[in-house]
Parts: C-alpha cells; sequence; structure tokens
C-alpha cells in the first residue's frame, strides 16, 4: 500500500512539473512572435480530391514566423521578402486565430495556446491546402 502511495504521488508531481505554466501558455496567445514549422500539407481540389504533398508544394517555406508587432507572416529563409499581411488576430478559447490575404489568396492559421499545435488554411480560386504543424514563441 505504501508503495502504491509513494507512486501516486511521483505520478502526481511529474505531472505537475510537466504542465505548462500560466505564463509559459500565454508566450502563444501572439504577445511574442511565433516560429511556425509546417509537418503535413493536404490539397483538396473544388472536385473533392484531396492528397498529401510536400510543404515545397504548396509553395509553403520550412519555417515562417508569425510577427504580432509587424502585422505579417514571412519566411525564416530567402527570399527574405516572402510576406503576407496579417489582417486580423484574435484569442478565442485557448486559440490564437490569424487570417490574412495576399495577391487573391486568402489563409487562416490557429494556434493552441496550451500545445503549439498549428492548423492552417491557405484558400485559392479550385484549390486548397490544409496545413498542419506546430509554433513555439520566438
Amino acid at each position: 500500500m505504501r508503495a502504491c502511495a509513494i507512486l501516486a504521488v511521483a505520478v502526481t508531481a511529474t505531472l505537475v512539473m510537466a504542465a505548462p505554466s500560466r505564463a509559459e501558455k500565454s508566450k502563444l496567445d501572439g504577445s511574442r512572435n511565433l516560429l511556425c514549422a509546417a509537418s503535413r500539407v493536404i490539397e483538396c481540389t473544388t472536385y473533392g480530391e484531396c492528397k498529401d504533398v510536400p510543404p515545397v508544394a504548396a509553395e509553403l517555406p520550412d519555417f515562417f514566423v508569425l510577427d504580432f508587432k509587424k502585422k505579417q507572416i514571412s519566411a525564416v529563409q530567402p527570399p527574405d521578402d516572402d510576406t503576407s499581411p496579417i489582417e486580423f488576430t484574435e484569442n478565442n478559447h485557448g486559440s490564437t486565430i490569424v487570417t490574412g490575404s495576399d495577391g487573391g489568396e486568402g489563409w487562416g492559421i490557429r494556434v493552441d495556446q496550451h500545445t503549439g499545435k498549428m492548423s492552417g488554411a491557405v484558400y485559392s480560386n479550385g484549390m486548397g491546402f490544409m496545413i498542419f504543424g506546430a509554433c513555439t514563441p520566438q
């Protein structure tokens, strides 16, 4: 019985130490820039055909920054001028929501403020991309 109690205390302590603090969570709320990377991209057409594609097929950089002060999303690697304006930012139920448009295409990103997991979309005439990945404070 004593071993079970010790194990329960150890597990609880581990979970408490592993849980992100409120301060860590707030770093994903748009108060700091976020460095993001896509790990999976799905391309879909208006005909309902969807397939996995590499991020480069969606013209996504390996890493991009959500810069909340400059109100822009930009590629980390060249070309350095590869930016798009952030038109809307909102914190909503533990999510940071960011949207914009550029060159006739729209885009949106949602970042979970607790885990940093990211999902997003780029939508255009006749096709779109669903994007999954992660972000971390910069």
